[in-house]
């Protein structure tokens, strides 16, 4: 299993759209620069799991979700998705031909 790192700026990028998207004002204030995340095993797709400090976490519902194009033209859905205590779960990143994703766009619409 791999260990908890800080999250990058791609990775905050995405997730502050993500959260303004999902309009819960329980993450207006969060600063998504302190988070600690583990990537998970889904082929260098990109997806994170959050840390929290909360036992028997599963993941409960989405609260927001968008798609983009990779460098490579290909189509990446990403859905973000909190616990059954309303913290952030995770970001879950799904490149529709499951090749690894390239790069995290600068900008979203």
């Amino acid at each position: 299993m791999k260990s908890f790192r800080q999250i990058n700026s791609a990775e905050e990028r995405l997730l502050v759209f993500l959260l303004k998207k999902s309009n819960l004002s329980k993450y207006v204030d969060l600063d998504a620069s302190k988070l600690k995340v583990q990537e998970m095993d889904d082929g260098g797709m990109g997806s994170l799991f959050f840390l929290a400090n909360n036992e028997g976490r599963r993941m409960n519902k989405s609260i927001a979700s968008l798609s983009f194009y990779d460098i490579d033209g290909i189509e990446v859905s990403v859905t973000l998705n909190i616990d059954q205590y309303g913290d952030l779960y995770e970001l879950d990143l799904w490149k529709v031909d499951f090749s690894k994703l390239k790069k995290i766009p600068e900008f979203f619409e």
